[in-house]
């Protein structure tokens, strides 16, 4: 499998920096990357899960021009409330831009995709998360498994992938 670019991770980090989002110490950064690491910053998120009991509160980031692709849950039903930036939530029929203050919620069953023009940060409020409950549209990354498509960085390691060779810290969570 491809490696995720340090470019890329430092937008990230960058877009968490300017939405003054505070992440738990002990917080995991998840990279969906459904078309594969090469393709993340076109289509994929990253989402940091906050608490995950019978509700579930995770934060998600999109980096501009980047896109979630289209799927349904079987179990979860969701909230997305914007923090920072513009996204663009497409459900069913329907295609809604969001700013920071707005929300829109998606049902269980309800097929949506998501994507930002300018980058987003956003909170994702939803009833308890269950691993594969996401059923995806694209045959190609129906057929992949999650663990493919999905990279676990701990903060304090994501911290560190932001430091190049020479020591030098990219933009972000400094």
């Amino acid at each position: 499998m491809s490696r995720l670019n340090r470019e890329d991770l430092c937008k990230v980090a960058d877009l968490i920096e300017r939405s003054h989002l505070v992440l738990k110490r002990d917080s995991v950064i998840e990279v969906y990357h459904h078309l594969g690491a090469e393709y993340f910053a076109m289509v994929g998120a990253v989402f940091i899960n906050v608490v995950n009991k019978e509700y579930c509160k995770s934060y998600a980031v999109l980096l501009p021009g980047q896109s979630y692709p289209n799927h349904y849950h079987h179990i979860k039903a969701e909230t997305f409330f914007v923090l920072y930036g513009d996204l663009t939530v497409c459900c069913e029929e329907t295609s809604q831009t969001l700013y920071p203050g707005d929300s829109f919620s998606v049902e269980r069953g309800q097929s949506h995709s998501f994507f930002s023009k300018n980058g987003a940060v956003f909170e994702e409020l939803s009833t308890t998360y269950v691993k594969n409950d996401s059923v995806y549209e694209n045959p190609g990354i129906r057929k992949t498994s999650y663990e493919q498509r999905k990279t676990m960085i701990p903060l304090e390691k994501f911290k560190e992938l932001l430091v190049d060779e020479e020591g030098t810290k990219g933009r972000g969570l400094e």
